[in-house]
Formats: C-alpha cells, structure tokens, sequence
C-alpha cells in the first residue's frame, strides 16, 4: 500500500481522503500530484473562484448566462467576442449573421430553434447535423436529443446500450465499430453490442482479469494512464499492482541531476523553492529536451519561455531584417511567433510535441494560414525536424521568401537546358535546396549555368484519371526568374497530356502555379505524418499502414484494431499539416 506524507504523517490514500485537512476534489489532487506538486500543497489549495460576469443589472456564472435565453449565441462564440474586447452584454445579445430557418411558421436561427421550448433538441451540432441526413426541421426538432440505436427489439442511447448487460464490449470498441459502420439513428447495432474482441491481451490482478485499458480506467489505478501502464509493465517489468498503484513520476533507478551544488531527481528539483515554475513537463522540456542548464531551467519564470529552437529561428530572421515576436493583435486571439511587419509575412515555428493532433487538433494549422490569408499575411510554418536536420535549406528558403537571398540572379536565358540530369546529381541537388528534399521521378529537367546546375524540375509519369504527369519536385540554388517557366515549357514540347501538381499551404500558396497557367482543381484537406513518442522527426503515413503493425515485431498489434488505433497503442502521434491546393495544367 502507498502512503503519502503531509504535515508530519504518513497515511493512505482512504485514510487522507476522510481527513478534514483534505480539502481539494481527489481528481484534482491527482492532477496536481502528476504535475510535480507535493502532496500536502495538493491537498490543503481549495479550487480557483469561478469567475462571474454582469448584464442586465445581474451576476452569474459563463455557464449559466450560455443557458439564458437572452443569450442568442453558442459557448464557443461568446467567448470569441469577450477575447476580441467586446462588452459582456453586446457579446451576448448580439445575433451571429446566420442562416434562419422555418418551423411552425416562423424564421428562426438553429441556436435559437435549439431554446425553443418546442424543441427535444438542445444541441447545435446534433440538430445540424439531422437537417444534413434529410430531416425536416420540425422533425428534427421533435426527436429526443440522443440518437437512439435499436438491438434485441429496443430502442435506446448509445449510453443506455453501454449500460446494457447484454453489451459485451468496452465504450471505445463500440464508437469505434459504430463509426466505422457510419451508424446512424435507429439502426441495428445488436452485432456490434455482442461480437467479442479477438486477441487483446489480459492482465490478471485483484482476482479480475482485465484489458489493460480497463485497468487504465479502474478505480484503483491511481494516474488512468494506459500509455504509462503499459510502458511499466512491458518496458519495465512492472507487476500490475505496482504500476496502477505508483505515482506518475516514480520509476527505478530515477536519475540525479545537479544544480546549487545538490544532486537530486527532476521531480525533487520541482518541489525546491529555488524553483520557479510548477510543472514537470515545463523542466522536462527546457533541461532534457532543449538542453538549457538545470539551474537556467529551475530559476526562470514560466512566462519567459519559448522553445530554444524556435528562438533560434527567430533570431536567424532578425539577423536580416526587423521583426514582431510573439504578436497576438494580428490575428487575435491567435499568436504568431513572427511577424515581419515591412513584408507583411508571418513564420510560424512548429515543434512536433506541441503541434500534435492530441495538443492543437486537426484543423489549426489550416485555420492558422487561413486567419493570415484573410488579413492578407502570408504564412509560412516552419516544422521542427525541417530546422533540426535541414536546416540551411530552411534558411535558404526563408531568405528567399524574404526577397533577402544574396545569392546573384541569373536570367533563365543565359542558361542551356539539361533534359537528363544525371540521378546522383538530382539526388545531391534536391536534398541541398529543396526542404522535401529528394524522391524518384521520371525525367528530370535541368537549367545549367557556365556547366553547373542551378534549377531543377522533376515529373513523374502518373495514369490518373486527370493528368499524366505529376510535377513533383522544382528547385533552385540561386535565384532564376523565369527559370521554372523555361523548364516546364521544355518538357510540354517533348511530352504531351495534362500535368498536375500539389502546393503544400505550410510553404506556399501556389503563386507560381497561378502565375503560369495552372488552374486550380481542389483545396485538399490537410494530412498527416506520425511522430514517434518523444521522436523528433515526422514519417509518412503510408509506413504505418496495418499489415505494418502486423509484420514489425518491435510494433504491438491486435487485428481487430483500426489503423488509429494501432497508432495510438505503440504511442505514435499524429502531426497535420495545413492542407494543399492541387493544380492541372491541360
């Protein structure tokens, strides 16, 4: 049994959470706990005031105000406008510019038809999303607001259905079986209550025998980490018990580390009042990841931080011309890390960690370059690997973008076509000067300057149902204008049918493209690339398909797994870009 010591005792968990001095929620002294607070702070801090808000002569809660019916937008929008400095009261009695739609013989918005007392509904997104599969709205507003799913001749909720002693499977089993199903309301999901899942091993401790996923969510698994269980017991060597029942922090062999001539673990260091910052994953990451010294990393506030990469990025860009770091009016509430006011160009550096699915989402760096785009800033993301391990390719680019490359101009007419790059050549030159670096195509075109190569366009022979070449790659050592228009002009002389190409929104709006005849086709959604966990370079995504995990050894697999699911078993995260725009050029 684990004892915690406070005030001069040493107690368990039960006997701590029946003491009058324990005065925190237990899920939030378990929070603070893996945050790297000491145990009788954790329990003694009562919970932060909740703050209020005034209109109409009245005080209340974000919450309840969101539920009052002079509200008359979503959660999500007023607190959008409160960040923008709007006044409480215009934020939310002021009515979006949104759609009405008719029921019962009125005008309405959807947040309104969702406070209407004729409405079962109460919620936005469920009631969009029946108007999309076909619903009238009164119908849709008629229906009870959970979906009901039938099953052994009723009808109930997903949670019901969970509820259920007929259900055979955990939550994330169903959804996942239901979304693959595209399941929708009132269909039959007796199959999927009842069918088992093949091959998820089990762990036996207490006298139960569990998935490790269940035991993540036990009770008596003081962090409900999985990821962490896992690492202990097969990394490890953890028994069961002991890696549900032992603090986040605590591992064997823990190292020491010195700083003010002491020597002692991070997590000590993190609890000594020379330490000025509250969490773990803050020291982590300055003293193990950016390689700051520990005292450096104790002694400065949390608010100075920026990663040292990304600080390095900048400081490279203001070697060369005056910038704005950190800038958060341009695009409000959003941040950009640098802003070059006399460009109107913003860079945004994106360490792997912090822009991954589980920390941003799907969408950010896509809203991001949208936000610039509508305040006519062009944005360009830098990715963390790219600096890491390409990084004069990086700065070449960037200085270009700038218009500040010192590197001479030489006129596409004083240059000889090469229509045979020799492969080496194309490899050494794509990998120096392109931040993709080097892939295999078909013909590669060269411009070549007093004998050297200076600009390079690779096709490759593709048989979709649009084109029959694919631009894949165009590079350049020095600047060229009107070099990328030569070279393609060559090609479309030697080799008929459409060509199709892709601009990454990360990098480029496809100016180029537009500029040379290319039409656009379709804005792509953006993709993503794995991170392994605590790796510093991205993978393409086509390496982790599943017969992947079913053939690698080092890689754990279960075959009723989805490819997500999979992914976030062996810790691999997923990273998205921007998205891309695909151009034809008939």
């Amino acid at each position: 049994m684990q004892l915690y010591e406070a005030f001069g005792e040493s107690k368990s968990w039960a006997l701590w959470r029946s003491d009058p001095r324990f005065v925190a929620n237990h899920r939030t002294v378990r929070t603070r706990l893996a945050s790297g607070w000491d145990f009788e702070r954790a329990i003694t801090q009562g919970p932060k005031p909740v703050p209020t808000h005034t209109a109409f002569g009245e005080t209340k809660r974000l919450k309840d105000w969101i539920s009052d019916p002079r509200c008359q937008v979503l959660g999500a929008t007023l607190l959008s406008r409160l960040q923008l400095g709007w006044s409480f009261e215009d934020a939310l009695v002021t009515a979006p510019d949104a759609p009405m739609h008719e029921a019962y013989g009125e005008f309405k918005s959807l947040t309104a038809w969702t406070r209407d007392d004729r409405s079962q509904v109460k919620s936005y997104k469920l009631l969009q999303r029946r108007l999309d599969e076909g619903m009238t709205l009164e119908e849709a507003l008629a229906l009870p607001g959970d979906r009901r799913y039938y099953a052994f001749g009723e009808m109930k909720t997903f949670r019901s259905w969970l509820e259920d002693e007929r259900c055979l499977v955990t939550k994330q089993t169903l959804r996942h079986r239901m979304e693959d199903a595209k399941t929708k309301h009132g269909d039959d999901i007796e199959d999927f209550l009842i069918r088992p899942v093949n091959n998820i091993p089990v762990y036996e401790a207490f006298g139960e025998v569990k998935s490790l996923s269940d035991w993540a969510l036990d009770y008596r698994c003081i962090h409900h980490d999985r990821e962490l269980l896992a690492s202990r017991l097969l990394q490890y060597g953890w028994d069961l018990v002991s890696a549900m029942n032992s603090d986040y922090y605590h591992k064997f062999n823990t190292p020491h580390y010195s700083a003010f001539g002491e020597s002692k673990p991070l997590v000590d260091w993190l609890k000594d009042k020379r330490c000025n910052i509250d969490n773990i994953s803050t020291l982590q990451s300055r003293f193990l990841e950016h390689k700051w010294s520990l005292e450096d990393s104790l002694t400065r506030g949390k608010l100075l931080f920026v990663s040292k990469l990304e600080s390095d990025l900048a400081d490279f860009i203001e070697s060369h011309i005056p910038i704005e770091r950190s800038n958060r009016s341009l695009i409000a509430p959003k941040e950009l890390d640098i802003y070059i006011p006399s460009k109107n160009i913003a860079i945004e550096f994106n360490g792997l960690y912090w822009h991954s699915e589980q920390r941003v989402g799907r969408l950010y760096h896509r809203d991001k370059y949208r936000a610039c785009r509508e305040k006519g800033v062009r944005l360009i993301q830098v990715w963390e690997d790219d600096w890491l391990f390409r990084r004069p390719v990086v700065e070449s680019m960037l200085l270009n973008r700038l218009g500040l490359s010192s590197s001479d101009k030489i006129g596409a007419r004083k240059t000889e076509i090469d229509r045979a790059v020799p492969l080496a050549e194309a490899r050494e030159f794509l990998d120096s000067y392109h931040v993709q670096g080097f892939t295999s195509a078909s013909y590669r075109y060269g411009l070549r300057y007093e004998g050297k190569l200076v600009a390079l366009l690779s096709m490759k022979s593709v048989s979709d149902q649009d084109a029959d070449w694919d631009l894949v790659r165009y590079a350049t050592s020095a600047s060229v204008p009107g070099g990328f228009t030569r070279l393609l002009k060559a090609f479309r002389a030697d080799h008929d049918g459409p060509v199709k190409t892709f601009a990454d929104l990360t990098l480029s709006d496809g100016d180029l493209y537009y500029q040379t005849g290319f039409r656009e086709v379709e804005i792509l959604d953006p993709d993503y690339s794995y991170v392994r966990s605590g790796g510093r370079v991205r993978e393409h995504k086509f390496g982790y398909r599943k017969a992947r995990f079913e053939s690698d050894p080092e890689l754990q697999f279960h075959p009723d797994m989805t490819e997500a699911q999979l992914a976030e078993l062996n810790s691999l995260h997923r990273v998205y870009d921007a998205g891309k725009i695909k151009f034809i050029l008939d």
